[in-house]
């Protein structure tokens, strides 16, 4: 495997998504998804991110996962 692509909500978080009345988006993710995608590109595996909600959750849990892409995508456009 050369490339491992994930959806974000529902995939690596818990389907949650928690808002502040000051626009501040909130997501809970996993510990173990995380060393999860470690692990793969340890092994070389490039890992992406796909997400039709993108917010600053994502982009530091992405750098902080070493993501090598995040993908905007529209709702309808994922299949499962």
């Amino acid at each position: 495997m050369k490339l491992l692509i994930l959806d974000v909500d529902g995939v690596l978080t818990g389907g949650e998504l928690y808002l502040s009345g000051n626009d501040v988006e909130v997501k809970r993710f996993h510990f173990h998804d995380g060393l999860g995608v470690m692990l793969l590109r340890s092994a070389g595996v490039k890992v992406a991110f796909m997400s039709d909600r993108h917010s600053e959750a994502l982009e530091r849990r992405a750098a902080e996962m070493q993501i090598d892409e995040i993908s905007p995508v529209q709702a309808g456009d994922k299949e499962s």
